[in-house]
């Protein structure tokens, strides 16, 4: 698996969008039992699309846009990428993702392609909880858990992964990009 940790200092413009996303005002659409088209699952979640999978999401082409402020999140996920060294050659989806408090302890383990692919996750804000867990291709073995702290940019390759809830009244917001490309091999 390829990894990459790193923190991400917002400017002042940058910070006043992540604002506004955690407003009131920002538009969410509900998501119910869906993981990806090629797993089953029974999480729900809100999340604002920014740009879609190309077609039924089978094949590795480029995503629609669906957002106007997608341009100005993938700039910020170009940025990181850049300033990391890591090659990206086609963004598949983006999206922000808002998931709430839950009985269940995480959600399902899934992968987001059926192809090789890689992911990118942008933590909006400090939770209670809500780990993002990386696991072995078999889905059975815990790799490694993110916690996901405010402005915490992480870089993986398509790894089975799931992410734990986060506490009672909180909501946990995640910018989180799919695409093609080359991450460096973990050095740690």
């Amino acid at each position: 698996m390829n990894f990459l940790e790193t923190s991400f200092e917002p400017n002042e413009s940058q910070k006043k969008l992540f604002e506004y996303v955690d407003s009131i005002f920002f538009p969410w659409f509900f998501h119910k039992d869906v993981l990806s088209p090629f797993e089953e699952g029974i999480d729900s979640f809100y999340a604002h699309s920014l740009r879609l999978r190309h077609g039924d999401g089978s094949l590795p082409v480029e995503g629609e846009s669906n957002s106007g402020v997608m341009q100005i999140m993938e700039n910020i996920f170009f940025d990181i990428a850049k300033s990391n060294k890591i090659e990206v050659n086609t963004v598949l989806r983006s999206a922000i993702n808002a998931t709430h408090h839950s009985k269940q302890s995480m959600t399902g383990v899934h992968v987001d392609h059926e192809f090789d692919h890689n992911n990118f996750l942008l933590y909006l804000n400090n939770v209670t909880g809500g780990e993002t867990v990386l696991f072995s291709e078999d889905k059975l073995t815990a790799l490694k858990t993110i916690p996901p702290t405010k402005y915490k940019a992480v870089f993986f390759s398509s790894t089975p992964h799931a992410h734990k809830f986060c506490g009672y009244g909180e909501r946990r917001l995640v910018f989180v990009v799919t695409f093609l490309g080359k991450i460096p091999k973990e050095t740690a």
